[in-house]
């Protein structure tokens, strides 16, 4: 892609600048790490410090010590229902014109309650939480007893690929595969000096809450039943139902060691006993829409997962060159040198070198190494849905905001280097997120505003984006321009592609809407000279000096995102065809859209 090559230039030639850090760094003593990744000499204590791998719908989160090795599941779907049927958006446009008025007088405050209080009176219960992101469970593997000398864990970008290695010949590899949407563990023992000593790997899955049942359910809602875990030679099925919703999901391991089906440990029934040799698992999530049909699901996933030819180089290879082909789409260099690329620096010396140097110099080399993280994951975590808060990787079943879609900036920074990064993968994941909101929007409009058109709610957790996340403190309903903000990276796509297909059955039908919005919202608003009013008005997370609320008339972001817009259905006319009323009201609109009031 041009644009893309001519940033990435641009880029370079910024780095090259920087006076860079001369903190030597040792070689390392391993000789199996891959060139384009990270490494680690020492085992994670906790999931945020896991390795990553995903294919966009599954990921996996590799962490612990090779005696109490943990990997969390996680599927992109799985969300946690905290009602029954989501919020409904009140009617209150009726009390737009009072509040309007309210804040022409510059009572922001008296205004912004005065709309909320409708909303109440409308049947608007309070600010709703979107539901959160949670793991599937957890693959725990134990009893190995190991000496871990040599320790290290590895993840390559260019495969996907997780490695943990240690001691002579016992190593465990893990990825996520694309082709056969799956997720593949390997347990590897090979160490002839010490098999006389070995015992066998202790294979089980388990709930990653660690909460008991009394506590499942707090003051948003939510809650689940206890977790069912089945378990027969070669197989773990693990499966959970929620309370608030008819949907569960349900996971299904397949294990084979040396060539025939795990068994059954001897002393836990729920869980699989690996002796030493070569174990695969093959392991299938599925969220379940209505858990009434989980039975059907496992012997669906079964047949799947019995499908597969259980060979793990073949299987990685498949994965290799789809992901291998995407990662390389892009080659980016700041200047780092042959013998740098030669010397593999583990992320906890790379860490430490640029602490070391900080207040003067960036280190080539920890810079190379964000970009090509930062790829990795995007590519890693675009599947349906664009990434999430999390990524796709989450180990906490209430994580931080929900673990959700923010809207009001976070997806759209997230999503922002797949178009100059030649990614139409992670744009289509973005498209399809935004694409399934529109019809709510349009309710949002009308419900809220009594406009036309499209209005966006500023969080979402994928499957609804009902104008619900407001309160007395917190006016989201006064954000009037998230359509129009989360349609620039889409737009983005058209400029960097030039797909007219794309422009005209997606792209050019929401912009209309969007625009037909802004015509319905300011039809009644004028100011000095005719110029239009945005009221109320709100640039998210932000309050005026001297405002009493951050809720006001005439924030820049909602003008620069209709005038925005409203440039780009102008700018389009020669691809767009539009007719001579819609060219007339869009410069009209145009003209009046300003700061003079």
């Amino acid at each position: 892609m041009k644009l893309a090559t001519r940033t990435f230039v641009l880029l370079t030639i910024a780095f090259a600048s920087v006076v860079f850090a001369t903190t030597a760094l040792a070689q390392t003593k391993f000789d199996h790490l891959p060139e384009r990744g990270i490494f680690s000499e020492a085992p994670a204590k906790i999931w945020q410090e896991a390795m990553l791998s995903g294919n966009g719908t599954m990921g996996a989160m590799v962490f612990g010590d090779p005696n109490d090795e943990r990997i969390i599941l996680n599927h992109e779907r799985l969300y946690e229902p905290l009602l029954d049927e989501p919020c409904p958006v009140p009617n209150a446009a009726g009390a737009l014109k009072k509040t309007r008025e309210l804040y022409l007088a510059g009572k922001y405050k008296e205004g912004y309650l005065h709309y909320f209080n409708a909303c109440k009176q409308a049947g608007f219960p309070g600010i709703q939480w979107t539901d959160p992101y949670h793991p599937a469970c957890a693959l725990t593997i134990t009893g190995s007893k190991s000496t871990a000398n040599d320790y290290s864990r590895s993840t390559n970008f260019r495969n996907g690929e997780v490695l943990v290695r240690w001691g002579n010949g016992q190593y465990r590899q893990t990825f996520v595969s694309r082709p056969n949407e799956m997720i593949v563990h390997r347990i590897i023992s090979t160490d002839e000096n010490n098999a006389s000593n070995s015992s066998p790997a202790i294979i089980q899955l388990i709930n990653q809450d660690a909460r008991d049942k009394s506590r499942r359910v707090d003051k948003f809602g939510g809650g689940y039943q206890d977790p069912v875990v089945d378990t027969e030679d070669g197989w773990i099925t693990y499966r959970c139902k929620y309370d608030r919703s008819k949907r569960g999901y349900v996971v299904v391991l397949r294990a084979i060691t040396n060539g025939q089906p795990t068994p059954i440990s001897s002393k836990n029934q729920n869980t699989l006993s690996a002796t030493s040799g070569d174990t695969l698992l093959l392991i299938d999530i599925r969220s379940l829409e209505d858990y009434a049909n989980v039975n059907t699901a496992i012997a669906e996933m079964k047949q799947k997962l019995n499908g597969v030819e259980p060979r793990y180089g073949t299987l990685l290879k498949q994965h290799e060159a789809i992901h291998r082909e995407m990662f390389e789409r892009v080659q980016f260099s700041i200047g780092v040198s042959n013998q740098q690329k030669a010397t593999p620096v583990s992320t906890d010396q790379l860490i430490a070198a640029q602490q070391a140097t900080v207040e003067t110099d960036l280190n080539p080399i920890m810079l190379q190494k964000m970009f090509e993280m930062g790829r990795y994951t995007l590519i890693s975590s675009s599947g349906e849905w664009p990434p999430n808060l999390m990524g796709i990787w989450n180990g906490d079943w209430r994580p931080k905001w929900s673990g959700d879609f923010t809207l009001d900036a976070n997806v759209n920074l997230q999503i922002a280097a797949a178009n100059i990064g030649n990614l139409p993968e992670a744009m289509a994941s973005y498209d399809r997120l935004i694409q399934g909101l529109v019809p709510d929007w349009r309710t949002n409009a009308m419900n809220l505003y009594g406009c036309r058109g499209v209005l966006s709610d500023c969080r979402t957790a994928g499957r609804n984006n009902l104008h619900t996340h407001y309160s007395e403190g917190f006016p989201g309903s006064s954000w009037v321009s998230g359509a129009q903000w989360l349609v620039l990276p889409m737009f983005e796509h058209y400029q960097t592609t030039g797909d007219k297909k794309y422009l005209q059955e997606k792209l050019l039908p929401l912009m209309k809407e969007i625009a037909l919005f802004y015509e319905d919202y300011l039809a009644t608003t004028e100011g000095k000279n005719g110029t239009k009013i945005f009221v109320p008005s709100y640039s998210p997370e932000n309050k005026p000096t001297g405002a009493d609320h951050s809720s006001v008339v005439n924030a820049t972001m909602d003008i620069a995102c209709c005038k925005e817009v409203l440039t780009q259905l102008l700018g389009l006319q020669a691809d767009t065809g539009l007719s001579d009323d819609e060219r007339q009201r869009y410069q009209k609109l145009q003209e009046k859209s300003s700061l003079d009031t």
